[in-house]
Formats: C-alpha cells, structure tokens, sequence
C-alpha cells in the first residue's frame, strides 16, 4: 500500500519565522555596536542558510566579514535563536494548523524539508506545537534545498 505524502518547505511557506531571524540578527549585530536592521532588512538577507543570512546582515551594515569572524557570529546567532528563555516570535500562517490537520486527517503523511538545522526546526516546531507531525530537515541529511536531489534526502520520513 502506497501513502501519499505531501512534503512542506517551513519558513516561509508554512511559518513566518522571519521576526525571530530579526530579532537574533539584531542581537548579534548589536553586540558589535552595529544594526539595527529592519525586519524587511532582514529579509533581504534570509537564503541560503544561517551562515549567508549573517554574511549578507553584516555586510548590509558595512561591516563584512571574515571567515572566522563569520563561524563565530553564525554559531552565537544560534545560541540566541535557540535560547529557550526568549519569547518566540515565528506564528504560522493563516489557515496552515486546520489545512495540515484536515491532510492528517485524511491519512497523508506530512513532511517537512528545510535548510534549517535540526535544533532550529525542533525549536520552531515545538513554539508552533507542531512537534509531533514528521519532519525531515535536508541540511542534517546532507541536502541542502532546493537542490536537484531533495527527493532523496525525504527517505525516511517519518509517519
């Protein structure tokens, strides 16, 4: 017996997490003496994973930088991202909770596939209450998306 399954990008499609990415930007970029940026600001920044996002959020404050100076700033937006003492601030779209309940419901498997990292997307997940549906994130498995091999990085899914 086959299952349909339906697979969701999160951020941005199912959840908009774009004042969360703001607020930790803003922190990191703050404590540098630097920013604010503006949530649109932000959001132009937003692609390609965390690591662009602080590239591009400190090069749009003219402040560039290098690679080490970019691993430490992507790993304490992290912390500030997943600092379980700060009010999240991501909400899902109108209409997403009853759609994917009715698609449950309905017995389709549901899916997520993210960039995101997984203790990012728990955390999402979990301030959402949506922790128990099934999820995937690409990045932990090894596939970034979009890519032209998403589809295998979705075995395993789990129901």
């Amino acid at each position: 017996m086959t299952t349909a399954t339906i697979v969701f990008d999160l951020d941005g499609t199912l959840v908009d997490s774009a004042p969360d990415m703001a607020f930790a930007v803003n922190v990191v970029l703050g404590r540098r003496g630097l920013g604010p940026l503006s949530l649109g600001g932000v959001i132009r920044t937003i692609g390609d994973g965390v690591r662009m996002t602080v590239a591009r959020s400190f090069a749009a404050v003219g402040a560039p930088l290098d690679a080490e100076a970019l691993g430490n700033a992507e790993a304490e937006l992290l912390a500030v991202y997943l600092d379980p003492a700060r009010e999240p601030l991501s909400r899902l779209y109108p209409g997403v909770a009853p759609t994917l309940a009715l698609l449950a419901d309905r017995g389709i498997a549901l899916g997520v596939c993210t960039n995101k990292a997984q203790a990012a997307t728990d955390r999402t997940l979990d301030d959402l209450g949506m922790a128990t549906r099934p999820i995937t994130a690409s990045r932990t498995r090894g596939i970034w998306r979009p890519a032209s091999r998403r589809s295998a990085g979705m075995r395993g899914v789990r129901r």
